[in-house]
């Protein structure tokens, strides 16, 4: 979240796309200046462009590994 809505939230986890490994471990991260992120995709003629809906705006961002379709 960027900023609390009540008592019982916190700020101890940064909004955006926090990218894990297998083992789980944060590997990368993606700042979002929106509170709720609702979709997430990849497209493009490789796979290799980040979709992102969140609040009433869309970001894009380049990967260096493609996505899946599914």
């Amino acid at each position: 979240m960027n900023a609390p809505r009540g008592t019982s939230e916190t700020l101890d986890t940064k909004p955006g796309i926090h990218v894990f490994n297998p083992k789980g471990e944060r590997i990368n991260y993606v700042f979002i200046p929106e509170d709720t992120i609702t979709n997430v995709c990849f497209g493009g003629p490789d796979l290799r462009t980040c979709f992102v809906t969140a609040g009433k705006s869309l970001y894009k961002f380049p990967v260096d590994i493609p996505g899946t379709r599914r």
